[in-house]
């Protein structure tokens, strides 16, 4: 095992660990100790490590979801610090409870805003007013406390027809990213989820995907309530530059443990997230990470 401290003028420090084949348990261990001294741990593979299509992320564990929220913040002024001049930054927000947290915290920094273009990676098909909608938390949280122009929210009309607007949504896009003909377009970051069933943006298990023609976009039905969702498809997000999912709370140890210990993955819509040329990191809190101390990654 290759150790070596990265970063050592940024605050907090970061202990990057490069690893070969090791069970979490010891590395949990030292994530316990180094978190009493306000450093944190990256989990990486050494090199590459690919198992037919399954990826292993670079794995960040915290101590709670505070932590988790405040670190995925981190991203968004990282986005705008890699950028040089005005060149755009195309972000694809996830729902959820804790990047709700992350766009709270993010919302009260000092950023270049009027560089950046909101996406969504997934909605549900209701109103923009909705107490459902991944629009209206993101508003609520991020949106209305920034300057911003109305040119630079993309949202997914929910109360739209389905079909349509996977075809309306998949067009700007590509008009936006200014993506060439027949090519995917690729985002800056994509931010997603995981449910206690494996799916992430609004990609279900065993679920049926209703692509628009150019695969960007598809509509889907929740397996249990049938509620219409829109999403972005696989393809899109494993094109961006950075993927980072996150995950908080017991409720996800176990779907967590499944995935990364390559049990049921075939039945994992999350276990297909295999970036072609971009970043893949994943952000835990300790009690989703809870079950994977007998887990070699």
């Amino acid at each position: 095992m290759n150790l070596r401290f990265a970063e050592p003028n940024r605050e907090p420090p970061v202990l990057l660990i490069l690893l070969m084949p090791q069970t979490v348990t010891q590395l949990l261990q030292w994530n316990r100790e180094l978190s009493a001294a306000g450093r944190r741990i990256i989990f990486r593979q050494h090199g590459d490590i690919k198992f037919g299509d399954f990826v292993t992320p670079r794995l960040h564990i915290f101590e709670d979801c505070s932590v988790v929220a405040r670190r995925v913040a981190d991203l968004f002024m990282q986005l705008d610090l890699n950028k040089e001049g005005q060149q755009p930054v195309f972000v694809a927000l996830a729902g959820g409870s804790t990047p709700e947290e992350s766009y709270r915290r993010v919302a009260k920094r000092p950023m270049n805003w009027s560089r950046f273009h909101f996406f969504w990676s997934d909605e549900r098909c209701v109103p923009a007013d909705d107490e459902q909608s991944n629009f209206r938390m993101a508003g609520n949280a991020l949106l209305n406390h920034i300057t911003v122009n109305e040119c630079q929210i993309h949202r997914i009309h929910g109360e739209a027809d389905p079909p349509e607007e996977c075809r309306r949504y998949a067009k700007e896009v590509v008009q936006t990213l200014d993506a060439p003909d027949q090519q995917i377009p690729v985002f800056d970051m994509v931010l997603l989820g995981v449910g206690a069933d494996g799916h992430t943006a609004s990609i279900f298990p065993g679920g049926s995907l209703h692509r628009e023609p150019a695969g960007i976009c598809a509509w889907t039905e929740h397996p249990q309530s049938g509620q219409k969702r829109i999403t972005l498809t696989m393809e899109v997000i494993n094109a961006a530059r950075n993927v980072v999912l996150v995950a908080c709370g017991d409720h996800k140890a176990g779907v967590i443990a499944d995935w990364l210990g390559r049990k049921k993955t075939g039945k994992l819509p999350v276990a297909d997230i295999c970036p072609v040329q971009g970043s893949f990191d994943l952000y835990l809190d300790s009690l989703a990470a809870s079950e994977l101390n007998d887990i070699h990654l």
